[in-house]
This record gives structure tokens, C-alpha cells and sequence, in this order.
């Protein structure tokens, strides 16, 4: 089920920052090729993931392990540029937690999905659109609540964190930092599994197979 309050305890609002900090060392909010250069992609192409697929890495100044993967559905392409291109799934279809979130079966769900690089040599990485609130669901659920859109937010890490930071001013120009980057493009690393990354590559439909990708919605 999802997370609906906000622990009362002091020890369990602590716990939840350190992932959503160790997220943002981790984390590149640059898109390859540059953001500026993305375009809309005009024709219908996507990526048919079959079943939910996941992988785990070790990233950050901590060293943090982290597991990240996509939900079975259709990732639609949406945006690309000279370097690659982006495939954008239904909802909150990107999911991913650290180790100390999977000690509790919790997942964040984020809206987002796949790159795929044009160069033959690059490796395809996994993307996400930022957003102030974190959205979580159990590990055993993760498949079925997905098609709940996570409707219950928790705020659970940026708010904390800025609470931090120093004086209410202080925290008044945080949260505005973090609120004017809502629906940024945020990406993982180059995803290090080579089976994930086949997965991917195969799950590709172009030409005569994108007919039953979905067109904009």
C-alpha cells in the first residue's frame, strides 16, 4: 500500500532524507546533447517492456547501492536530439530505491522512462522528470499501484532538507529553487548491466512494429 503520512518520530524523518540526498549527489539533471537542443519526436516509435525489469548499481559519495527499473507497459518516444532520444512511459512507470528504502519494501515512483543513445558504442541510461514531492509504494505492490498514478504524495526529503539549510528565508529560497525545477529531465547513470540494457535495445519498435505504439496523447 502507499505511504499516506509522515512518520511522527524524529529517527524515521531522518532516514528519508538521507536517500533523497544521496539521490541528489548522485543524480546528473543534464540531459546528453544539452536540454536545449531536445525536440518533439513527430513519428510513432517506442519501447514494449514486457515485464517489470529492475537492476542494481553503486553510485555517490557514500557509496549508496541502488536499485532502479522501468514497469511493463509502452514507453513512448517524446523527445530527442543529434544524441538520443527519449521514451516516456504511462504514469509513474520509472521506479527506484536505495538500500536503506528496500530494508522497508519502499519504492519511489517517478514519472519518466528510457534513453536510448544513436551512438552504437554509448549506453542507453534510465531518466526521470523532477518533482518536489516523493511518491512511494511497496516493493510487493509496486506492479498493481502503479495504475493508481501514486495518488497520495508524501513530502519526504526536499522540504526536510531545506529545513536544514538555515532561517525561514533561507528555507523560502530553497524550496523555491527546488519548485522552479519541477519537470526538469534528471538521469541515471549509464546503466552498467548489459542484460537491462539488451532488454532495452530489443524492446525497441520502429518502421512497420510502431504501428501499435501509442501516438500522443
Amino acid at each position: 500500500m502507499y505511504t499516506q503520512n509522515i512518520p511522527s518520530s524524529f529517527i524515521k524523518p531522518v532516514r528519508t532524507l538521507i536517500p533523497i540526498l544521496s539521490l541528489t549527489l548522485t543524480a546528473c539533471a543534464t540531459a546528453p546533447g544539452g536540454a536545449g537542443q531536445l525536440q518533439p519526436v513527430d513519428r510513432q516509435e517506442c519501447l514494449v517492456i514486457a515485464e517489470k525489469i529492475s537492476y542494481k548499481d553503486v553510485h555517490g559519495l557514500l557509496n549508496v547501492s541502488w536499485e532502479q527499473g522501468l514497469l511493463p507497459g509502452t514507453y513512448r518516444a517524446v523527445q530527442e536530439n543529434a544524441v538520443g532520444t527519449f521514451y516516456r512511459g504511462e504514469g509513474r512507470s520509472f521506479f527506484q530505491a536505495n538500500e536503506w528504502m528496500r530494508q522497508n519494501s519502499q519504492y519511489m515512483l517517478r514519472k519518466g522512462g528510457a534513453w536510448l543513445p544513436k551512438a552504437s558504442r554509448a549506453k542507453p541510461r534510465l531518466y526521470w522528470y523532477f518533482e518536489p514531492e516523493t511518491y512511494l509504494a511497496s516493493g510487493t505492490d509496486i506492479d498493481s499501484q502503479v495504475s493508481q498514478q501514486a495518488s497520495n504524495a508524501v513530502s519526504a526529503g526536499y522540504p526536510a532538507g531545506a529545513s536544514v539549510v538555515g532561517s525561514a528565508i533561507g528555507i523560502g529560497i530553497v524550496n523555491a529553487f527546488i519548485e522552479s525545477s519541477r519537470g526538469e529531465i534528471t538521469m541515471w547513470h549509464e546503466i552498467s548491466d548489459e542484460k537491462f540494457a539488451q532488454i532495452l535495445l530489443q524492446s525497441l519498435k520502429t518502421g512497420p512494429e510502431a504501428s501499435i505504439c501509442p501516438t500522443k496523447p
